[in-house]
């Protein structure tokens, strides 16, 4: 018998980000269950095992009875150890729960992706004990280009055996860039094929992604360059629900795990 660490994909107070529940058996790090919190059934994120016979202290410390798992929904980890890396960033940086930031950064609607990759598993497997965390930002790879022809050449060298992520504030923004750079792969979060891309992001496969600010939330796996189109605009902000993050931001973080090169640029062809 095991208990774990469950982390709910909701909009929880800030105060809490997990709970522990129990099953028969051990349950792979990062995979999602069915859990019943507060007499609703959500998802969550499974972040820990713990053997009931080995640790009875702990159980003893929990002070609220212990429920069981519904069912277990993906036996796979959905997520790698940097997208979980910038949730606990989120959480901290933005003053939000740990839940809400996961809540922010996975697809929309979260059954119906889950439902895809039953019938489509990916096909890495990652960990998320390994930690991906780095602080400084002044190892940042960062540099202003605004040369169009240059910022093209950079994509080309990359993008064939890497991830390249270009942001833009705008839809409008998206359009004349998807026309710059036509082998790009147009990224937004509620378009049906968001989940395709997801995937594909998470199992590492060469990628261009044009988005706009939600992109910056896929789960890279080898990442090595990241442009930013028009840093300043307030497009990049999110007004409307919290967590009020800034894209930007973001991806200066988004840089330090993955250790690839930030541009921040504005070229426009005249």
């Amino acid at each position: 018998m095991y208990f774990q660490k469950i982390i709910p994909i909701t909009n929880l107070p800030f105060s809490q980000d997990y709970f522990f529940y129990y099953s028969p058996s051990k349950l792979p790090i990062g995979s999602v269950v069915e859990i019943n919190l507060k007499n609703k059934n959500c998802v969550g994120l499974v972040l820990a095992n713990f053997s009931v016979l080995k640790n009875k202290k702990i159980i003893k410390k929990i002070p609220y009875p212990l429920k069981k798992i519904n069912e277990v929904i993906i036996d796979f980890p959905i997520i790698n150890s940097s997208l979980f890396q910038l949730a606990k960033f989120i959480s901290r940086y933005y003053y939000c729960s740990l839940p809400l930031a996961l809540k922010t950064i996975l697809p929309s609607n979260l059954k119906r992706f889950l439902k895809f990759l039953k019938k489509e598993p990916i096909e890495n497997t990652f960990s998320l004990n390994k930690s991906a965390e780095i602080i400084d930002f002044n190892k940042i790879n960062f540099s202003e280009i605004n040369d169009l022809k240059i910022i093209k050449e950079k994509v080309d060298s990359l993008s064939l055996n890497s991830q390249v992520l270009f942001l833009t504030p705008t839809l409008f923004h998206l359009k004349y860039f998807q026309e710059k750079f036509p082998k790009g792969t147009i990224f937004q979060k509620k378009d049906r094929k968001s989940f395709k891309i997801f995937k594909e992001a998470l199992e590492g496969k060469p990628l261009l992604i044009l988005g706009t600010r939600s992109a910056v939330f896929l789960p890279f796996l080898n990442l090595k360059l990241i442009i930013v189109n028009e840093p300043e605009n307030p497009s990049y902000k999110s007004w409307k629900q919290k967590p009020f993050y800034h894209s930007s931001k973001i991806a200066q973080k988004l840089s330090l795990y993955h250790q690839a090169e930030l541009i921040f640029c504005s070229p426009y062809d005249t």
